[in-house]
């Protein structure tokens, strides 16, 4: 990792370009029974506000509706199920609002798990069971680049283990030739710098596309797809990647070999990670690990979210193993006023994505405690800038800083939880 002393370093954001794809629900009244409809509208409170943690516990107490247990199950990262139930919602009533919503729930989901393949024949059934809607033509349109891609499949999985050298890269086989890229749970696709694509011999398509960055400002890219991909014992198929130009930051930064990174869809299909100080990393699911007390990981608009605890209150924060710090934004700022005007120094904070870096007006802070994946983290000094740069109800950015306070940390995709280990 290139070691910023007060910057942020966001190599590549989750892709995010298109807008409206969280609708309004529009349901029947059910007034027959008072109780099924008062429980009806807290489900629909939940799932307009993308409360989906609170959605899931809920409905683990009642019925539900197919399209609010679809779109829980799709955010704690449970595509088998919530495929079945989204298909079920759209094969009732196919032209109707819900399932509208429906496909788009299954939009994210696709591009979480890198299934472009069924991304492209989704959104063309979408098209035409809306002909007349303006921002389902916008979307396919955003998307164009990611609708020719086959999609990503496992060819087996086991756990492994490997050794890194105190930073997050991991050492990977790409169509027979060995690099080294970090793991970036703040990237919605895998990505390179085109000499690196080029190195390792893969075919860059010509077609263009804009994803968005930590920044205010979207970058372009084009795409390559390596045949097989291994880490470890782990080997994948059909992974795709974007291709940045190599003058563009992190890429610039970094010799050849380390200019690549592993994205959701790569790192979901791990199902488990643990990295650890002593130089160990552990990727794959291992059924011998008990689950220690950790915070809970879900997906929400292609942000990988997790909760933590700051003055006794549970948070939203993103997931960002590509950030070296953890940044607060004005949410923050809003939620806890008095202790911005109390502690706070104003300052300026350089956020950095791929093609360049913006610096943003922030408040400065000693120090503050988060208790996150079981373990009591200080950041120090917090930098809470004063834009909502994150994810719909998103508080900040935690990254590097925060997770390598413990001894060792656990990313359990299948459990959707974080866990940090604590050095005693």
């Amino acid at each position: 990792m290139t070691p910023p002393t007060n910057e942020t370093i966001h190599p590549i954001g989750s892709a995010e370009p298109w807008k409206g794809l969280w609708l309004a629900l529009l349901l029947a009244v059910a007034w027959a029974v008072p109780g099924r409809a008062q429980s009806t509208a807290t489900l629909d409170s939940l799932y307009r506000a993308h409360r989906w943690l609170e959605l899931d516990r809920a409905l683990s107490r009642t019925k539900g509706q197919p399209l609010f247990r679809g779109a829980a199950a799709a955010a704690l990262n449970q595509p088998k199920k919530a495929e079945k139930l989204l298909r079920s919602v759209i094969k009732a009533a196919p032209k109707s609002e819900s399932a509208y919503q429906a496909h788009e729930l299954l939009t994210h989901l696709y591009l979480q798990t890198g299934r472009y393949h069924q991304l492209a024949v989704d959104l063309k059934k979408t098209a035409a069971a809306f002909p007349d809607r303006s921002d389902v033509q916008a979307e396919r349109g955003t998307l164009a680049p990611f609708l020719s891609l086959p999609n990503q499949a496992v060819r087996r999985n086991g756990l492994s283990s490997l050794r890194h050298q105190g930073d997050f890269f991991l050492p990977v086989v790409i169509d027979g030739h060995q690099a080294t890229f970090f793991f970036d749970t703040g990237a919605g696709i895998s990505a390179m710098g085109e000499s690196e694509a080029k190195r390792l011999g893969l075919s860059i398509h010509e077609t263009t596309g804009a994803i968005g960055t930590a920044t205010t400002v979207p970058a372009t890219f084009k795409l390559a797809i390596a045949k097989h991909l291994s880490v470890g014992g782990i080997e994948l198929k059909n992974v795709s990647f974007a291709v940045f130009p190599d003058e563009s930051e992190p890429w610039a930064l970094l010799p050849p070999g380390r200019r690549g990174l592993l994205g959701i869809p790569v790192l979901l299909a791990f199902r488990e990670l643990r990295w650890a100080r002593d130089g160990s990393v552990e990727i794959g699911p291992n059924p011998s690990r008990r689950d220690g007390p950790g915070s809970r990981l879900y997906f929400d608009e292609d942000h990988l979210m997790v909760t933590a605890d700051f003055q006794g209150e549970p948070l939203a924060f993103s997931l960002d193993t590509g950030a070296e710090s953890t940044d607060l934004y004005s949410p923050f700022a809003a939620r806890f006023p008095d202790l911005i005007r109390e502690l706070g120094q104003r300052d300026s904070t350089e956020v950095r994505g791929v093609g360049r870096a913006e610096r943003f007006e922030s408040v400065s802070l000693p120090d503050l405690t988060f208790r996150i994946g079981g373990l009591e983290t200080v950041l120090r000094p917090a930098h809470v800038i004063l834009r909502d740069l994150g994810a719909r109800g998103s508080l900040g950015n935690v990254g590097a800083d925060l997770l390598e306070q413990g001894r060792a940390f656990r990313l359990d995709f299948d459990s959707m939880t974080l866990e940090l280990e604590s050095d005693r």
